[in-house]
């Protein structure tokens, strides 16, 4: 580069060359007279080497001129294009690390809301698996009423199958008590069972109400879990959206600086 510098000519070379000859015409055709106005040419040669040297020393300095204009220009856009080059590497590592930022974000919002649909599918599994405990209770309540009203209904008919073959003894009187003692009883047994009945038709409807209730919260408890997954859903979608446009303007401005000068060139 600095050879190239020193053998390219110089704008005014041409020029200086031309009045260096011309100047050698003009000494040594006016050269300097002697006493007698006849041309002494020991002077004349003597003016010619000191001009030729002097010519040469300004040739000399141009041509260092020149190169050193030349190796200054070559330092600037040397300069520039490290500066260039150093922008770009910014450049793009900041555009991964923005990329590499939104995937770890866009990673955490989907590992939450597994977290939280597992929690709901965990909670839904539990209130189903209590509610048909429930309903097994319940049926065994009321199979073991149905088990005791049978029982009971056994023990009148025997006491009526007892009365009956104690009137056919001629016991009347005996059966007469008997009879009015059984139907007492089993009145008694019928009120007991009635209450029995009652309390539990009572306790059954609590049950009810209870689970009514319950349903109601669970149900308020999981809309407004909805609302706060639907805010922060749409909270995370203004975001992502947000770091898309920064993105794509992160993007654009990188391929306008990846594009070469010859590119943008109609």
């Amino acid at each position: 580069m600095a050879d190239a510098a020193a053998a390219a000519p110089s704008p005014n070379s041409d020029n200086t060359n031309a009045s260096f000859k011309e100047s050698i015409v003009d000494n040594i055709m006016t050269g300097p007279q002697t006493s007698g106005g006849k041309p002494d040419i020991a002077h004349n040669s003597q003016m010619l080497a000191v001009k030729d040297d002097r010519k040469r020393a300004e040739y000399d300095v141009q041509l260092l001129a020149n190169r050193l204009a030349y190796l200054r220009a070559e330092e600037r856009a040397a300069n520039k294009k490290v500066a260039d080059t150093k922008k770009r590497t910014q450049d793009i590592a900041a555009a991964k690390k923005h990329a590499a930022d939104k995937e770890k974000m866009r990673d955490q919002w989907r590992s939450s809301l597994k977290s939280k649909e597992d929690a709901n599918r965990e909670y839904y599994k539990r209130d189903r698996e209590m509610r048909r405990q429930s309903r097994n209770s319940a049926a065994g309540a009321l199979l073991k009423q149905k088990q005791d009203m049978a029982a009971q209904a056994k023990l009148e008919q025997e006491l009526l199958n007892k009365q009956k073959n104690d009137m056919q003894s001629g016991e009347n009187a005996r059966r007469l008590a008997s009879h009015k003692n059984i139907r007492k009883t089993h009145e008694q047994q019928k009120s007991k069972e009635a209450k029995r009945a009652q309390d539990h038709q009572l306790h059954l409807n609590r049950l009810h109400e209870a689970k009514v209730n319950e349903e109601r919260r669970r149900k308020e408890d999981a809309e407004m879990l909805i609302a706060q997954f639907e805010a922060e859903e749409a909270r995370l979608i203004s975001r992502l959206k947000q770091s898309q446009v920064e993105q794509h303007g992160a993007l654009t401005q990188l391929e306008k600086t990846l594009v070469s000068p010859q590119d943008q060139a109609p």
